[in-house]
């Protein structure tokens, strides 16, 4: 965007003080290719800026989300808080861990690593080994992707309930409107 500003709009700018024909050409000729390709630049440098805020938010409520939950499991007395907790590996250790600056990583995506590297590496024809890191990171790929696949597909038959609906109501109210214009 800002080579198409500097190299693109400031020259025929300092044309048009040197020669106004001129530049009305240039601007004429190749001012809306010029515009198509600047307005897609601040397009994408929009898009840009708001998905990077997006990322940080999220990251902002992740990390105080995650304080929270660290108070709720201390502190509460819950039925809740201490089955979560047991469910957490080394419990309540591992709890007050978190957020430490010196403190062990602990993520979904390690946990689900290292459960993978425990996994034998390759199948050698012993029905133990059938679920080895290549069918478990396979199942992993194709579970998500099928997944996604899913999501939309809900997605989309909802959209297409919700418009039917207010097809249906679009319809029923020319309907009171018919009933209503001729007199009942």
């Amino acid at each position: 965007m800002a080579g198409k500003l500097v190299c693109g709009v400031l020259p025929v700018a300092g044309l048009a003080f040197l020669n106004k024909a001129a530049a009305m050409h240039v601007a004429l000729s190749k001012g809306h290719e010029m515009l198509m390709e600047v307005s897609t630049a601040v397009g994408s440098y929009v898009k840009q800026s708001f998905n990077m805020a997006m990322k940080a938010i999220a990251w902002t409520l992740f990390k105080h989300g995650r304080r929270v939950v660290k108070m709720f499991l201390d502190k509460s007395p819950s039925t809740l808080a201490t089955a979560i907790v047991s469910m957490v590996t080394a419990g309540k250790g591992t709890i007050e861990k978190w957020g430490d600056e010196k403190g062990e990583e602990w993520s979904f995506g390690k946990q689900r690593r290292e459960a993978r590297e425990k996994l034998p590496e390759s199948y050698d024809g012993n029905i133990n080994t059938i679920w080895n890191q290549d069918s478990s990171e396979e199942f992993g790929d194709e579970f998500s992707e099928n997944c996604k696949e899913a999501i939309v597909l809900v997605a989309q038959g909802l959209d297409e309930y919700m418009a039917l609906q207010r097809i249906a109501e679009n319809r029923q109210q020319q309907l009171v409107n018919a009933v209503i214009k001729n007199n009942g």
